[in-house]
């Protein structure tokens, strides 16, 4: 996989049971494969929701063009009862709460940052 984004949220622990769920019922559909996503995992830290998309591309614009399906936004509507936005006055968009890497190491091409 040479493509990764991870989003950053908040999330209430509690409410992971329900997130999870919510994805593997939205994951039976068509969405992963339109888009192009080879894996999604989901982690939680305290307060903290990180989502992670893998990918063999870049798909970040099929991402956000998805947006206009019915599919996604019935799983952000009924997403948005557990998570909030990490940074409400900054984060708008999507793309607002994905994370910038800043060191990236692998056996094959060493350091890169």
């Amino acid at each position: 996989m040479s493509y990764r984004a991870l989003m950053v949220m908040r999330m209430a622990p509690g409410h992971a049971d329900a997130v999870a769920e919510l994805f593997a019922e939205h994951d039976k559909g068509d969405m992963p494969y339109v888009v192009g996503i080879s894996r999604r995992t989901l982690f939680r830290y305290q307060d903290l929701y990180m989502h992670l998309l893998e990918a063999d591309t870049d798909v970040f614009d099929k991402l956000l063009a998805a947006r206009a399906r019915a599919d996604f936004q019935e799983v952000n509507r009924r997403l948005s009862a557990y998570l909030q936005r990490y940074a409400p006055d900054s984060m708008t968009e999507l793309q607002d709460s994905k994370a910038t890497p800043f060191y990236t190491w692998s056996p094959e091409t060493g350091s890169i940052t």
